[in-house]
């Protein structure tokens, strides 16, 4: 079953571009957080983080991580 939308590549345009930023940005995220130390969060919840609004930053949990709500993420576009 499906909640939200779905996007592939040989979608109408603009799908193939919203992806393509959408997969950049991804990858930008992913070198970004690959390349810290330290967490800026660590433990938020004890690992219970359903129905949290969470700020933008690198988080960390020793064990395990559990979202029991619906989880929506936004970001700012420049």
């Amino acid at each position: 079953m499906l909640d939200g939308k779905v996007y592939a590549s040989n979608y109408a345009p603009p799908t193939p571009s919203i992806m393509t930023t959408a997969v950049s940005d991804m990858e930008t995220a992913y070198t970004d957080a690959a390349g810290r130390t330290l967490p800026d969060y660590t433990e938020i919840g004890a690992g219970n983080i359903g129905g949290m609004t969470l700020a933008p930053g690198l988080y960390k949990w020793g064990k395990w991580c559990n979202n029991t709500h619906r989880c929506y993420t936004f970001w700012k576009l420049n």
